[in-house]
């Protein structure tokens, strides 16, 4: 399984995705050097969400290349896993799947937010999971370049990186959540319903996948 997972880890188009995140990440430099130097402070984003929420929430080219250099990392870490799972994506049909999976999560995150009225607040959940997204991309970034450039390197190690990625993440929307627990515990309801089905529901569906 060792030699398997080496194989799938240095083909081309991971190496080809990796130069793709060097590259979004120098455009978005260029780009926007201040938004990008909020992801460099020591605060958990809380200046970059503060940023956002002053400009409402909009979208520059740099948040965008930054976003995509955060997905290509998550096709690093799918395809690394990929024999494991089971399954044969081509590029196109991973893009074309996580596409259609993003946009259906989209539809029901602002169906629940007219549903609960906080349209606001669920746009500050989205900035600050892609926020969380980029900033684990920037951390871990390192650490996968030095994976696909030493063989010698065991698969315990990205799988350390794998969960320092998703810890990352989950520290940084837990703050944010933990903060904003005045304005969520009245919609408790709609909270609860949006985590179970498009946050845990996922997961659980994976590992199962993983697992058979």
């Amino acid at each position: 399984m060792e030699v398997i997972l080496r194989n799938i880890a240095t083909n081309n188009w991971l190496f080809l995705s990796l130069l793709g995140i060097g590259f979004c990440m120098v455009i978005a430099k260029r780009l926007n050097e201040a938004t990008f130097n909020l992801f460099f402070k020591s605060d958990l984003l809380k200046s970059y969400l503060a940023e956002k929420e002053r400009l409402k929430f909009n979208f520059n080219t740099a948040d965008i290349f930054l976003v995509t250099s955060a997905l290509l990392i998550i096709y690093n870490i799918f395809k690394i896993y990929q024999p494991r799972l089971n399954i044969n994506l081509s590029p196109l049909e991973l893009t074309l799947l996580s596409t259609g999976v993003l946009i259906s999560k989209m539809v029901f995150e602002v169906f629940i937010g007219y549903l609960s009225n906080s349209i606001k607040q669920l746009k500050l959940y989205a900035v600050t999971k892609a926020g969380a997204l980029v900033f684990s991309t920037l951390i871990c970034f390192p650490f996968f370049i030095v994976y696909h450039l030493n063989d010698d390197l065991s698969q315990n190690f990205i799988s350390v990186v794998l969960i320092l990625f998703v810890m990352i993440n989950l520290a940084i929307i837990g703050f944010q959540v933990y903060k904003e627990r005045n304005t969520l515990l009245p919609h408790w309801f709609y909270f609860i319903l949006y985590i179970c089905s498009l946050e845990i529901a996922p997961i659980i569906i994976g590992l199962y996948w993983y697992k058979f």
